[in-house]
């Protein structure tokens, strides 16, 4: 009889685990939004386009040792591109299609890898983003990069990991907003 009772916990161990990986998101999703404040004034009509150019489009990726689990982001250079407008006009620049000053984000590289293990685990978030400015002949060309690091005892929170991107993202987005280089070739075009 315990036999019995011994085979029936683990049986029940078994699709407690196997139901709790069943649970987890099959999408990752995102919403960064403009956290900074205005860093410089533009004064110039933009036209923006993000462009998503990774080899790998996973936003999450989960690992437990044998097995990997990918997740994807929908829209993802729409979230960006929304990202990018608020800060843009945030600091004082008009952001349209017919605009002089022609702004392409490029998405190098823009994930978390998730290491389960069975006692905790680590999530490592990367970014690259390479922007591009031209304007009259003249181009604006820098890659920024960021990476940040958790860990947590036993299994992942999904909106942890999404969060720890959202931050990512908005915190590369106010340096790129915030940086000299770029503020000067921009200063370059203003009316």
């Amino acid at each position: 009889m315990s036999n019995t009772v011994i085979r029936l916990f683990l049986l029940s161990a078994a699709l407690v685990t196997v139901s709790g990986c069943a649970n987890r998101a099959a999408e990752a999703i995102l919403d960064p939004q403009y956290q900074g404040g205005q860093y410089h004034q533009f004064n110039q009509t933009v036209s923006l386009q993000v462009n998503d150019q990774r080899a790998n489009k996973a936003t999450v990726i989960v690992s437990d040792g044998e097995h990997s689990q990918q997740q994807l982001t929908q829209g993802l250079d729409s979230k960006l591109t929304r990202v990018f407008e608020q800060g843009l006009q945030r600091n004082g620049a008009q952001v349209s299609a017919m605009g002089a000053t022609h702004i392409r984000i490029a998405i190098h590289d823009l994930h978390a890898h998730v290491e389960q293990n069975t006692v905790d685990h680590n999530s490592t978030a990367k970014i690259a983003l390479q922007v591009f400015v031209q304007r009259n002949g003249s181009q604006f060309n820098k890659m920024y990069n960021g990476q940040s690091q958790f860990s947590g005892p036993f299994g992942y929170d999904q909106a942890k990991v999404e969060a720890q991107l959202n931050k990512q993202i908005e915190q590369l987005v106010i340096r790129i907003m915030n940086d000299p280089e770029l503020n000067n070739y921009m200063q370059k075009g203003a009316s």
